[in-house]
């Protein structure tokens, strides 16, 4: 009976310290996404900070700091994607193969899913290897 009390009481303590930690929990979650959103956001990157405002949208207390951030993020990603795209195909144009993979890669940093960016590799790699192939 002693040994049930002892192992109640400490069931009953472990619950109460986490309801108290301001780190646990959703807030704790939402505190270290919002964060880390930041950090990403200050260094440059700014599809991981889109990325994390984006699950704080699951988040009452921060949807609408993380639907500002978003709406702010979404059109700045947009127009550096369009500029690393526009520089790739004119370094391209110049016969700059490694300075215009170098764009296609920061667009594809930028938007993962970039479509333009990624056809754009594939051609260009398998030139390269059709190239090296014969040669």
């Amino acid at each position: 009976m002693r040994v049930l009390a002892i192992l109640l009481t400490l069931l009953l303590a472990a619950c109460g310290s986490t309801a108290t930690d301001p780190d646990s929990g959703i807030a704790g979650f939402a505190h270290r996404q919002v964060a880390a959103a930041e950090a990403e956001q200050a260094a440059g990157n700014l599809a991981a900070a889109l990325s994390r405002w984006r699950t704080l949208l699951l988040v009452p207390a921060e949807v609408e700091q993380a639907r500002r951030m978003i709406a702010m993020l979404e059109p700045e990603i947009a127009a550096r994607t369009r500029e690393a795209l526009q520089k790739g195909e004119a370094a391209y144009a110049r016969g700059n193969r490694r300075e215009g993979d170098r764009w296609m890669l920061a667009a594809l940093a930028l938007t993962p899913a970039e479509e333009t960016a990624t056809a754009r590799l594939r051609r260009e790699f398998s030139t390269r290897a059709t190239t090296q192939a014969r040669g």
